[in-house]
């Protein structure tokens, strides 16, 4: 069974992605991303509306943050990248093979974006 990266509860696993109980975060299939994306409002309140249960990063551009932490694919075990996806300010992490991995209100920011801005 997989387990979140962020919380390290157990993930529960549909066809399209694996999502955690218990911090909202989600983790997308790679196949699978961007019709999450444009699907998102269809999918009810559970990625739109929580907040991250993480801090916010620092306002200072190019600051340390000590709260970043890469995370582990759920899938592989390996790390992540972290990419502001869709230039939406949203940092994700993404494993090249697996995946996208979505804190809780980060789809939802990302959603809002056009593909092609």
């Amino acid at each position: 069974m997989a387990v979140c990266p962020r919380c390290e509860s157990s993930l529960v696993d549909s066809e399209a992605s694996l999502s955690c109980p218990r911090c909202h975060g989600v983790f997308v299939f790679r196949a699978h991303v961007d019709a999450f994306l444009a699907n998102l409002g269809e999918l009810g309140e559970s990625f739109s509306y929580r907040e991250s249960a993480r801090p916010p990063a620092s306002s200072q551009q190019g600051a340390f943050d000590p709260d970043v932490r890469y995370l582990a694919c759920p899938v592989c075990g390996k790390r992540m990248n972290r990419r502001n996806m869709r230039r939406s300010g949203a940092i994700v992490d993404t494993c090249l093979f697996h995946g996208t991995w979505f804190d809780a209100g980060e789809a939802a920011k990302v959603a809002a974006i056009k593909e092609d801005a």
